[in-house]
């Protein structure tokens, strides 16, 4: 597996040095399939047909091939594999500024194909949580918390001030199996997500 946890603050310098590679190397192979993860007996591959983008997915006896077009998800020239583990591969499929979209790749018959547009800040490659903001007012950002699998989630409202209105309106992120610390210049926040996870 290409399994990692990789903070998102981190993000957009791989997908940078990513495209860089993409450009100069892996599209000089064949301009219309792209190698995105060989690992094991794991392979994700990018397929361009009729300027249709799909995910040609092959693990063991398990295959799949998601068209991005016809899901109607949103995409750029190059999406990119953050990370995989047993279940899902996750996918950055769109990203500008401090805005990005993400595709949750099944990789067993058992769990199915997830897409966010909410702003994804953290996610949990191991355990299958993710936590992004749901909503945003005046005085406040909810984030949300939820398992993949499960699809149980929690949620939680930080404070707004001047000091941190500007998103992403935290400092740190802190996920673990069983708690979600978000600190932000005002406030520390912890929420228990043991209950997210019963089932997984």
């Amino acid at each position: 597996m290409c399994q990692y946890k990789m903070r998102l603050t981190t993000k957009y310098i791989l997908i940078f040095f990513t495209f860089i590679f993409l450009t100069f190397s892996v599209y000089g192979q064949d301009n219309n399939i792209i190698d995105l993860c060989v690992k094991g007996n794991l392979t994700i591959k990018l397929i361009r047909l009729d300027n249709e983008l799909c995910y040609q997915i092959q693990k063991s006896k398990y295959s799949k091939t998601i068209n991005l077009d016809r899901q109607n998800i949103i995409w750029k020239a190059f999406p990119q594999i953050v990370w995989t583990n047993d279940k899902y591969a996750c996918a950055l499929t769109f990203w500008t500024g401090p805005i990005s979209y993400y595709l949750f790749l099944p990789l067993d018959k058992n769990v199915d194909l997830q897409y966010f547009t909410k702003n994804i800040v953290e996610t949990d490659s191991i355990n299958n949580n993710i936590c992004f903001v749901d909503s945003v007012t005046d005085n406040s950002a909810i984030f949300t918390v939820q398992n993949l699998i499960t699809k149980k989630k929690k949620l939680i409202s930080a404070k707004l001030n001047e000091k941190n209105w500007i998103y992403p309106f935290y400092e740190t992120i802190i996920m673990t199996k069983n708690t979600v610390k978000i600190i932000t210049t005002i406030e520390t926040l912890t929420l228990d997500i043991k209950e997210i996870n019963i089932g997984t």
